[in-house]
């Protein structure tokens, strides 16, 4: 129920209304853009600005039903604990408190907001050093029920104490962290417990587990080296995982950006090809913004560039602070930012040179691999040619006045019966071939396709003196073995060339009047590349 008090009034004596959180607000929470993982992440941020050293996620397996068998969440930590006055705040929506510099709370809301993106009942047993132990609890049904905002604080009972004492003495002692010196680290006799249960969320534990262990890798990386900071999920110690430095990288720019409201740190670094972090091989591409050294967006590309194969190792860390959270828009949930214009503008200015840079250094080298490419199925193509030449037909300008049979044909041995005019024309004819294929934008279809049997040199295939070696190979609907051919070699990554290319002769053959000698000569071609194909398609 809304309470009016006459002690608060505006500029004008107007009385002022004090309203709590109201059922509905509540309910809505559940539909925040909280994942599993980035919900479990606001109780650790907690733990981790209570000094603790030691966090521990454990799942707990229901009986399956529809949300799945999750039952409960329990996160606990071995951290400083809170008296009853600071659990009274922690289950608030909104801290009164003004939190220290470089701190990851931002709001205070994290707790109440991230358990209702879970489950709609929140239960927290803490306990300070030396102090009492208390219990909280927060329960929409209840609220729902009585119509209002009701929370239960209380001193813990005997059952609650056991349950702390399992989830942060026992934990402790059942996942011991060493010293420098090889020494345990004692016992802390503080922590709090966080019960999350009437899962609201279609969750699975042993999805949910793989989720947090590759999740929470990368949004604490950071933290768990420089803080020497343990996280378990279900005992098992999540190990670091860093976008750039947990791989072998080449740093392209790394520096300080002055911003109207403070100082961004930034990092430009390309990822080795081969590289593997501990948890396997690298994937993701992009920025990755880490705000008070957690990481709160990965992975986006936030239109510096398009995801295009040429920036797949590319990766952009940037450094921030609170005092940075509405320039780049920081979130409630702390999962995204969305980065003022000028912001955009400056940050534009300091990458896109090396952004640039990554895109044609990659276009340079893949040039280059592909000419490499493009040479070795060229040798490899040579050597099969002349293992079947004794087999392959030769071009004929004018057709063949005999029906040569395979294997009747060998190199050397026929001699050429067209004139010098035939031979003119039919370097015209190749000519315009060529023009078409140039035309469809097809590169180094002509070398691949179009072999010199000895030279190997596609500049010398209008030579009239190695007119009669030449063998010319391509992929052609109109001859009588191309079903059999296609089945056989169009599944390598030139199959595109060769399509393009038939366009190109066949192009050629509409062209020609039918009855010149032109389109004969073109026929012609179209016939010994069909059988020569289907030759050294045949692996006997």
């Amino acid at each position: 129920m809304s309470k009016v008090s006459k002690k608060v009034v505006d500029e004008f004596g107007r009385q002022m209304i004090k309203n709590p959180p109201t059922v509905k607000m509540m309910d809505s929470l559940q539909h925040s853009d909280y994942t599993p993982s980035f919900a479990c992440a606001e109780m650790i941020d907690n733990s981790i600005v209570a000094d603790a050293d030691r966090i521990f996620i454990t799942l707990e397996r229901g009986k399956r039903g529809p949300n799945g068998d999750l039952n409960r969440i329990i996160i606990s930590d071995n951290g400083n604990g809170m008296n009853k006055e600071i659990l009274i705040e922690a289950l608030c929506f909104g801290s009164r408190s003004e939190y220290k510099p470089k701190s990851l709370s931002k709001f205070g809301i994290g707790l109440s907001m991230a358990s209702l993106a879970l489950g709609g009942v929140l239960s927290v047993v803490t306990k300070a050093e030396g102090g009492v132990c208390y219990f909280g609890k927060q329960d929409l049904n209840t609220c729902k029920t009585l119509d209002g905002y009701y929370q239960l604080i209380a001193e813990a009972n005997k059952n609650e104490e056991k349950i702390w004492k399992k989830y942060v003495i026992d934990m402790q002692k059942d996942n011991p962290v060493y010293n420098g010196k090889g020494n345990p680290i004692p016992v802390r006799k503080s922590g709090t417990v966080v019960i999350i249960s009437d899962i609201n969320k279609e969750l699975n534990v042993d999805d949910l587990v793989l989720a947090f262990l590759r999740d929470l890798s990368s949004i604490y990386c950071e933290l768990i080296k420089d803080k020497n900071i343990h996280i378990y999920v279900q005992q098992k110690e999540i190990k670091s995982d860093h976008p750039i430095n947990d791989y072998k990288h080449k740093v392209l720019f790394e520096d300080q950006v002055k911003l109207k409201d403070g100082v961004v740190g930034v990092k430009v670094a390309l990822i080795d090809n081969n590289s593997k972090s501990k948890k396997g091989k690298t994937s993701k591409n992009g920025f990755f913004i880490f705000r008070n050294g957690r990481l709160i967006d990965g992975g986006r590309t936030h239109k510096f560039f398009m995801r295009d194969e040429c920036y797949n190792n590319l990766r952009i860390q940037l450094n921030i602070d609170e005092n940075l959270d509405k320039a780049f828009g920081t979130t409630c949930e702390k999962h995204g930012v969305s980065m003022q214009p000028s912001v955009v503008s400056k940050l534009k200015e300091v990458l896109m040179p090396y952004i640039n840079k990554v895109r044609k250094e990659y276009e340079s080298k893949s040039k280059s691999k592909n000419k490499e490419r493009m040479q070795k199925q060229l040798d490899e193509l040579a050597k099969r040619i002349n293992a079947k030449s004794p087999q392959l037909w030769f071009p004929s300008i004018l057709g063949r006045s005999n029906k040569v049979k395979p294997g009747n044909v060998t190199h050397g041995k026929r001699k050429s019966k067209h004139k010098a005019s035939d031979t003119e024309l039919y370097k015209q004819i190749m000519k315009k071939i060529e023009k078409e294929r140039n035309r469809s934008k097809v590169k180094n279809a002509t070398q691949l396709l179009f072999h010199l049997r000895n030279e190997g040199c596609p500049d010398k295939f209008m030579s009239p003196e190695t007119l009669d070696r030449n063998i010319i190979i391509n992929i052609n609907e109109a001859a009588p073995y191309y079903e059999n051919c296609l089945s056989k070699i169009s599944k390598s990554k030139e199959e595109k060339f060769m399509y393009d290319l038939i366009g190109a002769v066949g192009m050629s053959l509409v062209t020609a009047d039918p009855d010149s000698k032109e389109a004969a000569i073109v026929k012609n071609i179209l016939d010994s590349i069909g059988y020569n194909l289907s030759v050294l398609a045949n692996d006997d």
